[in-house]
């Protein structure tokens, strides 16, 4: 499985809004909230939708339009935030604020009236031959995307906190990655990788794609998979605390416990792992299943 990397950007101060858009972009009238409207260059070929953030949700859906439609807005406030009467995200320490010398110089910031930046946003949308890439290096605020984009379409969606991925009715080739929070897929076709840290896996498939191989991965969360009653694959899995359900006929393969020796630096390593192997209709591409604490479940659909 391609193992997913997480690259926290380095933290800027925002004065004032800015949202910094290049590539083939048209903005209709607004502000946050407003209709991004990406042009591809080749519009009669299948794109790549490219997002990576830390705060926010991802929603997407399928249109009959060749571009891709991006409606940013601030999420709405979780139980549990920070200040959620007013709309701040930003976590503020009001000691440190009253205390603190930021300058070294002897003056403090008690009496003085603090500014709220909890608005700032800085996002950058590019489109580089079909490739349409979204950058958010805003922290304070959680971001929403509500996406549009052409019924075959392939996505690369990361998502780190305060957010769920969802995602309906597009086919391609799709790698989904979550850290705090659920994917909900449903409709989809082609192939899949999908992992999350905290947070259930559920997907439904339309159609899949015969000769992909497949991978479901989550430490906390359940895995609920519904797929074509004829889809045919070779099946490796493995829960530490949970249980494997299907109603595919299951044929077992048989298995032993696989040792893996490496050395480095004159420390050697011996590693024991022990998964679980069969075949659904007659077997194929190998699909991988795997959850530390839930259940996996895995469907025959209609």
């Amino acid at each position: 499985m391609k193992k997913h990397q997480y690259t926290f950007q380095k933290l800027f101060a925002l004065a004032s809004l800015a949202l910094l858009l290049s590539g083939s972009v048209a903005c209709a009238q607004g502000s946050l909230g407003e209709d991004l409207v990406v042009t591809l260059d080749n519009p009669n070929q299948i794109g790549t939708l490219k997002m990576d953030i830390m705060r926010g949700s991802i929603h997407v859906v399928p249109h009959d339009g060749k571009e891709v439609i991006i409606t940013p807005k601030k999420a709405e406030p979780m139980e549990g935030d920070e200040n959620c009467d007013c709309g701040d995200d930003h976590d503020w320490d009001h000691d440190h604020d009253e205390d603190h010398d930021r300058d070294g110089d002897g003056e403090s910031r008690a009496g003085m009236t603090r500014i709220n930046t909890s608005q700032n946003i800085k996002l950058s949308v590019n489109q580089n031959d079909n490739v349409v890439t979204v950058n958010n290096e805003t922290w304070n605020t959680a971001i929403d995307y509500d996406i549009k984009v052409p019924r075959n379409f392939n996505l690369t969606l990361k998502a780190v906190n305060r957010g769920l991925i969802s995602v309906e009715g597009i086919g391609g080739q799709h790698e989904i990655s979550n850290i705090n929070g659920k994917v909900q897929l449903t409709e989809i076709s082609g192939s899949l990788i999908v992992n999350t840290v905290n947070g259930d896996i559920t997907v439904t498939f339309d159609e899949i794609d015969k000769d992909a191989p497949m991978a479901f991965n989550t430490l906390n969360g359940e895995i609920d998979l519904t797929f074509p009653p004829s889809t045919a694959f070779n099946m490796k899995l493995q829960t530490q605390r949970g249980e494997v359900f299907t109603d595919f006929p299951f044929e077992a393969l048989p298995s032993a416990p696989k040792v893996e020796r490496t050395a480095r630096g004159g420390t050697t390593q011996i590693k024991m792992e022990d998964w679980t192997y069969g075949k659904i209709n007659g077997g194929g591409p190998e699909y991988i299943f795997e959850s530390f604490h839930g259940d996996i479940i895995i469907r025959k659909g209609n």
